[in-house]
């Protein structure tokens, strides 16, 4: 365990080997206010088994709107996803050949 500061909860700093409150697993509790903690690891992480993530990985992240042509992320940012659907209004003449996309942009 690790030394908390004022305003920490009870359980933060801890690394605990199947605690009580979860028998199955190896705990990492973060650093803070319990409705507040963080942990940020600063190198590489390998999951060699699966990955669950309740909640966002990435908090930084965007959807762009829809556009029948181009479309971009903002500077400093990537695509990280895209959606493409049929759309009409995009220039098509009945036979719905055109596409509107829309992008999922996180921070770099």
């Amino acid at each position: 365990m690790f030394r908390r500061n004022a305003g920490d909860e009870g359980n933060s700093g801890k690394i605990a080997y199947r605690p009580g409150f979860d028998t199955t697993v190896l705990a990492i509790i973060g650093a803070g206010a319990a409705s507040a903690r963080n942990i940020r690891m600063w190198d590489n992480v390998r999951v060699e088994g699966n990955f669950t993530a309740p909640g966002n990985v990435h908090d930084d992240c965007y959807w762009t709107g829809s556009f029948c042509g181009p479309n971009t992320c903002n500077n400093g940012y990537f695509m990280a996803g895209m959606e493409s659907e049929i759309n009409e209004a995009c220039g098509g003449a009945g036979d719905y050949d055109f596409s509107t996309h829309k992008m999922y942009c996180c921070h770099l």
